[in-house]
């Protein structure tokens, strides 16, 4: 038995690749079974991928989209209800400098508005703080005089206590 997500391998995370779900399918004549119950994002969370990864043509599981379990059921909202302050926006960007000049116009705008702090704010990125985006974005948002903070920073705690899914890499 082998378990693989080809959800997953469309961001080449850790080598991933859908290459090796489709060959270990063909040399072992494995039976495919689908895990599509969700349980920890939230619904829009969830809508958002969907409709995301529903554009990968090469998709395994293309009839089949993923829910929220059903424990939580409850809590997914119709189609088009969703708060705004609570959707998933996609936004296509050219290029890394247009990302960037986009996501510290985001940042710049929660903080404009008061409500939000810089503490608030996360920008995530697997591939490490030297990623060219992420410089990038830092850039844009020195041009806004806006300083940054980096988990490189020993003071500050990025513990994932909210998630519960603290673990070392």
């Amino acid at each position: 038995m082998a378990v693989g997500d080809d959800d997953q391998s469309i961001y080449g995370f850790r080598d991933a690749n859908i290459k090796f779900i489709h060959r270990f399918k063909e040399d072992y004549k494995a039976r495919e079974f689908y895990l599509t119950e969700n349980y920890r994002c939230p619904h829009p969370v969830i809508e958002a991928a969907n409709d995301f990864i529903a554009r990968n043509s090469r998709r395994m599981k293309s009839q089949i989209s993923c829910r929220i379990n059903d424990k939580r059921k409850h809590l997914a909202l119709a189609p088009g209800k969703t708060p705004e302050n609570e959707r998933v926006d996609m936004v296509c960007c050219s290029d890394i400098q247009s990302q960037a000049v986009y996501t510290a116009g985001c940042i710049k705008t929660l903080l404009d508005q008061g409500s939000t702090t810089p503490r608030d704010i996360a920008v995530i990125s697997r591939q490490g703080i030297e990623y060219p985006a992420l410089v990038a974005v830092r850039m844009a948002l020195a041009n806004w005089e806006f300083k940054s903070v980096t988990a490189l920073d020993p003071a500050l705690d990025f513990s994932c206590s909210k998630s519960g899914n603290s673990r070392k890499r």
